[in-house]
């Protein structure tokens, strides 16, 4: 019998360059204890460089946090078969945007941005569950 492995996500902090001095973006995750590894780095680059131990991965910029909704619902979305999700982000002026922030760990991204070059072939899903916020 096959024993289903427990939901982990590695989690990237990705240098936004604004000077954020401490932030506790990861407490939703491990909140939802689904909190593996977690990564500050400056680039995409450094993140595809990372030999990730875990099927998937999350990125936030420093200063953005998920809400602990959003978090602890991510474990739902393991069943769907998809390689990035993506989720809808609050800007500080209240507009919001959509982007791709959790990918399966053999995703490469490209140098800038979160839409790997390759997207048309991968699978992707939208996360209506929660938010995540620029702080």
């Amino acid at each position: 019998m096959k024993v289903k492995e427990p939901f982990i996500v590695d989690l990237f902090i990705l240098d936004s360059q604004i000077g954020v001095k401490e932030n506790y973006n990861w407490e939703a995750f491990d909140n939802a204890k689904i909190l593996g590894d977690i990564y500050n780095v400056k680039s995409n680059l450094e993140i595809n460089r990372v030999d990730k131990k875990n099927k998937w991965f999350f990125v936030l910029y420093d200063d953005e946090e998920i809400d602990e909704q959003l978090a602890c619902s991510l474990q739902a979305f393991e069943l769907l078969d998809f390689d990035i999700l993506k989720f809808y982000k609050k800007e500080k002026n209240y507009s919001y945007s959509i982007c791709p922030r959790m990918f399966k760990s053999d995703v490469i991204l490209p140098e800038f941005g979160f839409l790997p070059t390759k997207w048309k072939v991968l699978n992707m899903e939208t996360c209506l569950n929660g938010w995540i916020y620029a702080i």
